[in-house]
């Protein structure tokens, strides 16, 4: 079998779909949270795969939907990310500051 740019597109394209599918059954079954970097990073390689494949074949609604997907995604990485160095942040500025002291007791 030859191995072509439409075959290669094609399966570029099935892939995004798989992941887009994946990335909604695993927030929809509570495996991952909607707000967590795995979810839009899942969301953004799926979106990607099918915005290449719809470039490919010029099926432009779908490029223009899924190409927003896409920037979606791409805010909600970054966002996310931002969340998770901030907590990581807090983590370790409280692990620096020691225990907390407990109320009532003497400080």
């Amino acid at each position: 079998m030859e191995i072509t740019s439409d075959l290669v597109f094609a399966v570029i394209g099935w892939i995004g779909a798989v992941l887009i599918v994946v990335g909604y059954a695993l927030v929809a079954t509570r495996r991952v949270s909607s707000h967590s970097v795995a979810f839009h990073v899942i969301t953004l390689l799926g979106s990607l795969g099918l915005t290449m494949y719809a470039l490919a074949i010029a099926a432009w609604p779908n490029v223009a939907l899924n190409g927003f997907m896409l920037i979606v995604a791409a805010v909600g990485v970054v966002m996310a990310w931002r969340v998770v160095k901030g907590l990581r942040a807090r983590n370790q500025l409280a692990m620096s500051e020691g225990p907390p002291a407990e109320a009532g007791g003497p400080s």
